[in-house]
């Protein structure tokens, strides 16, 4: 739950199936020989537009509350491309409005920048970041968090490259700095290799370290559980595999693993988490995607955490099954309708919480 790179609001994960676009998987591999096609500023945008019923709206695990709910999504993305620099920023914004129930009425902001260089033939280095912002209209729970990527990628073949970089972001809940907050370092390192003209495979190692600002919780015998004095600090190690295949149709699915280590009562775990994303044009004018996460989580301590990992339960991901139905009208105009499940792991671990989610709409691209 503490990976911003591989992970993202339950929001935006599931629309992420809309702003994927076919040709999205031919940029997963690009060697640093390749040069950059050289091009102005270009400026995209979309609009979508819909409604939605949400079986489970609170996430909880006890009294479900369903209810109708009006989404707004604007997103634009800008690119500008020369012979040794690529320029690339996007931004998505969403407000969501949930028919009787005020207090869930929310607006989520994310911007991304980045930019390559060209250094030569065989290097390329990249500086990326992200702002995310998640504001309730009526009630506190306000957070953002925010992450930095600084690092390089060098051809060792035609068909494979190494990428390597260190990264830092932070959580910060507006009402509660001292019970979910926190900052991390960290580095990576992948390597890529092409299989075939549009089949890559990637290996990812990671490794974090956690900073909170609250203090760290000590198991003083079966009855009784007493803050440290120092504050909560976590590693975080992580190893996946991709394959992606995009020729007609894309296919992507990963494998990993992932062990957490902490120095407070609760929070030690592993992890092993399958995800697959797929996406084909059965006929002219339609597209169906489909995306799918299943995961396994174990705990080393019997003894449930005093405070939970992260207030918003949005932010977990554990199993989901998405399946998006698009058919254009125009050029510029879609049709969309989109049914999720989804079967999360609540604030308390160990405990899940179900919801389903049907949604239809209109995107406007311009």
């Amino acid at each position: 739950m503490h990976d911003f790179r591989y992970q993202l609001p339950r929001f935006f994960s599931a629309f992420a199936l809309h702003i994927l676009r076919p040709a999205l998987p031919v940029l997963l591999f690009l060697s640093p020989s390749t040069t950059f096609a050289q091009k102005p500023w270009q400026l995209d945008y979309r609009v979508q537009a819909g409604f939605e019923n949400d079986s489970n709206i609170y996430e909880s695990s006890v009294a479900p509350v369903s209810a109708p709910v009006g989404r707004l999504l604007l997103q634009s993305k800008a690119e500008r491309v020369s012979k040794n620099v690529r320029l690339l920023f996007d931004y998505s914004g969403a407000l969501l409005l949930y028919h009787a129930h005020n207090d869930e009425h929310k607006l989520l902001n994310d911007l991304k920048g980045g930019v390559t260089l060209r250094a030569n033939d065989w290097l390329r280095f990249f500086v990326q970041g992200e702002v995310t912002l998640k504001n309730y209209l009526n009630n506190t729970a306000d957070y953002g968090t925010s992450g930095g990527i600084l690092g390089a990628t060098t051809a060792l073949s035609e068909r494979a490259a190494l990428e390597a970089g260190v990264e830092n972001g932070q959580l910060d809940y507006a009402a509660s700095d001292s019970l979910f907050d926190y900052t991390f370092w960290g580095a990576f390192l992948s390597l890529r290799h092409r299989l075939a003209q549009s089949t890559v495979l990637e290996l990812t190692a990671q490794r974090r370290r956690l900073d909170y600002l609250r203090f760290a919780y000590l198991h003083v015998n079966s009855m009784l559980v007493q803050r440290a004095p120092y504050a909560q600090q976590e590693n975080f190690s992580a190893l996946r595999l991709t394959f992606t295949m995009s020729r007609k149709w894309l296919l992507r699915a990963s494998v990993e693993a992932q062990f957490n280590r902490s120095n407070s009562l609760g929070y030690d775990y592993d992890r092993l988490r399958l995800q697959a994303l797929t996406a084909w044009s059965p006929a002219r004018r339609w597209l169906i995607r489909a995306a799918a996460m299943v995961q396994t989580k174990s705990y080393a301590e019997s003894t449930p955490p005093i405070v939970p990992p992260e207030f918003d339960a949005e932010r977990e991901q554990s199993n989901n099954l998405i399946l998006d139905v698009s058919r254009d009208l125009s050029n510029e105009l879609t049709l969309l309708a989109r049914i999720s499940y989804h079967d999360n792991e609540s604030p308390i671990r160990g405990v899940f919480y179900r919801k389903t989610v049907f949604f239809t709409g209109m995107e406007l691209r311009f």
